[in-house]
């Protein structure tokens, strides 16, 4: 199972990976990309999703719904201009984790 850029639209994280973990069969893989933490500046002040995610957190909630071999990586930057001209770096995360078999 995998998705790209939704997480930080979902308001309970923790919840829709724990149904994610269920729907899983033993071995599954989930793979998420998303948002590294930010200021808020991705979407604006009206946003009311997550500003990104610490990887650190995300891996304990990983663990906690049974999911282990959890890798990170960051594969992609998106680059976003501003008004002033300069551009604003946001680091996009894949986090991996295999659930359990037992």
């Amino acid at each position: 199972m995998f998705n790209l850029m939704v997480l930080h639209h979902i308001s309970d994280v923790e919840d829709i990976i724990k149904k994610w973990s269920e729907s899983l069969n033993k071995g599954g893989y989930l793979c998420i990309a998303d948002l590294e933490e930010e200021d808020g500046s991705f979407h604006g002040k009206e946003f009311s999703g997550h500003k990104g995610f610490s990887k650190r957190k995300l891996t304990e909630i990983f663990k906690k719904n049974n999911f282990n071999f959890i890798t990170t990586s960051e594969p992609h930057v998106i680059k976003k201009g501003r008004s002033d001209g300069k551009v604003t770096e946001y680091p996009i995360f894949l986090m991996i984790g295999k659930k359990k078999l037992s």
